[in-house]
């Protein structure tokens, strides 16, 4: 309780919703930086976090 993602992931959810947006439109990770305010690392961060839970997003295998 008490405990929300966007301190679990360290950046605040405006900031999370452009840097989305930019890589969903395949942004260069500058040009996310640039209009979100994020650093690299911050960036990054976030393209990791969606790599390793790719998983979840993924329909189970059926037999």
């Amino acid at each position: 309780p008490g405990i929300i993602d966007e301190d679990m992931i360290g950046i605040s959810y405006r900031k999370l919703d452009i840097i989305l947006y930019g890589l969903e439109k395949k942004y260069s990770i500058s040009k996310i930086a640039r209009i979100s305010g994020a650093t690299y690392d911050e960036i990054k961060r976030v393209i990791e976090i969606i790599d390793k839970s790719g998983y979840l997003r993924k329909w189970p295998v059926m037999f």
